[in-house]
């Protein structure tokens, strides 16, 4: 109990200091073991990126997103009808929208050159062996009480001949496209 009400004072103090616009990640701030610290409002967001694969500082943006209070913010007034927050750290981005009342509506993620979860890792290369991975980029798309889109794109190379592939987290090949 005490841990718990210690966790919530940090992220009290914590919500307070984030920039006006731009957030880089400080998971430690919002996350504490297996709990995560977030707005009620938000929590169709936090479980839609649940158990996704993503590779580790993919998951803890995705769960900074997640946690974050609009509305103890300075920038935050009550006057617009949607408040947009990019969200950075070292494996990409994440662009998310906030409503009036502080509700998380929509965000779209791009991730490059990230590592491949195993399962997508295993299935491009059960389809297509002796090839390699050249580039990878991770995309999400989250709109609230939607289905949530994620997919990964990677292009693969094997004797200068290249593809495209658009694979989904649990490696399903949706496209192929000769490059």
């Amino acid at each position: 109990m005490k841990t718990l009400v210690t966790g919530l004072f940090v992220l009290g103090l914590t919500i307070q200091s984030f920039a006006q616009s731009t957030q880089s990640t400080k998971m430690n701030e919002v996350q504490s073991g297996n709990l995560v610290f977030a707005p009620a409002k938000n929590v169709n967001y936090i479980n839609s990126m649940a158990n996704n694969n993503a590779p580790g500082k993919i998951g803890k943006l995705e769960v900074e997103v997640g946690a974050y209070d609009i509305t103890k913010t300075e920038v935050f007034k009550n006057n617009y009808e949607t408040y947009e927050v990019i969200f950075k750290n070292s494996a990409g981005n994440i662009v998310a929208s906030y409503d009036k009342n502080g509700k998380l509506v929509n965000a779209f993620a791009k991730f490059e050159n990230t590592r491949l979860p195993e399962i997508v890792r295993n299935s491009i290369h059960a389809e297509y062996p002796g090839w390699t991975i050249n580039s990878t980029i991770y995309r999400v798309n989250y709109y609230n009480d939607n289905d949530v889109k994620k997919v990964y794109n990677v292009q693969i190379e094997n004797h200068g001949k290249k593809l495209n592939l658009k694979v989904n987290p649990n490696g399903l090949i949706l496209n192929r496209k000769i490059k």
